[in-house]
C-alpha cells in the first residue's frame, strides 16, 4: 500500500508540473501576442504622424507661394519694378476689354458677372490668360527650403479691375480697387492654396 501511495503522488505531482508548464506556455504567447499588437500601433501611429507632418509641410509651401504671388502682383500694380515706377493707375489703358483676361489682367463688369476668377471655367489658373510670378517684375522662381522640396508649378495670379468700393467701404468716391487673386502649389500638383486681397489704386 505505501508503495501505491508514493506512486500515485508522485504521478500527481508530475501532472501538476504539467499544467503548470502549459498554463506559463498560454501567458507567455499571450503577452507576445499583446506586444506584437502594441507595436504595430506604435508603427501605424508613427506613419500618421508623418504624414500629417507631410501634408502640413506641403501646404506651408503652397501657402508662401501663393503670398509671393501676392505680392507679385502688388509690386506690378504699384510699378515699383520699373524705373521710374509706372503704377498701374490708368485701368482703361492698361486693362484689356471688359469681359476678359490676358496676361493675368482681368476686367469684368460687376453687373454682368459676380462669378470669382478662380470658379471662372474660362479663365483658370492652368490657362494661358494667368500670370505666372515674375512676369515683368523679374521676381525669382519659389523654391521650397526644405529637404527634397520642389514646385514643378510655379504660382499664378490673377489682378481684377472692379468698379465696387472696397469691402468695407460705403462711399462710391472710392472708386475702382484690384482684387488680386492667386493660386499657389505644394509639393504634390494636389495641394492648392488660394488667396485674394483687395489693393486700392495707386
Amino acid at each position: 500500500m505505501m508503495t501505491f501511495s508514493r506512486s500515485l503522488g508522485h504521478r500527481s505531482r508530475t501532472a501538476l508540473r504539467a499544467r503548470e508548464r502549459g498554463v506559463t506556455l498560454v501567458i507567455a504567447l499571450i503577452f507576445m501576442v499583446a506586444l506584437t499588437l502594441l507595436g504595430t500601433g506604435m508603427i501605424r501611429a508613427t506613419m500618421s504622424e508623418e504624414r500629417m507632418s507631410a501634408n502640413s509641410r506641403d501646404y506651408d509651401v503652397a501657402f508662401a507661394a501663393a503670398e509671393a504671388a501676392l505680392r507679385d502682383a502688388k509690386i506690378r500694380i504699384n510699378g515699383s519694378y520699373s524705373s521710374a515706377a509706372v503704377p498701374m493707375s490708368n485701368p482703361a489703358v492698361i486693362f484689356p476689354a471688359t469681359g476678359s483676361c490676358a496676361n493675368g489682367l482681368c476686367s469684368f463688369d460687376p453687373s454682368v458677372t459676380t462669378t470669382p476668377i478662380y470658379l471662372n471655367t474660362t479663365y483658370t489658373f492652368s490657362s494661358s490668360f494667368a500670370s505666372t510670378l515674375g512676369y515683368l517684375t523679374g521676381t525669382p522662381a519659389v523654391t521650397p527650403q526644405c529637404n527634397g522640396c520642389s514646385t514643378t508649378t510655379q504660382p499664378k495670379y490673377f489682378i481684377e479691375i472692379t468698379k465696387k468700393p472696397p469691402y468695407g467701404s460705403t462711399n462710391p468716391a472710392d472708386g475702382f480697387y484690384y482684387r488680386v487673386t492667386a493660386q499657389g502649389y505644394g509639393v504634390r500638383s494636389t495641394t492648392v492654396v488660394t488667396l485674394e486681397e483687395g489693393v486700392p489704386l495707386p
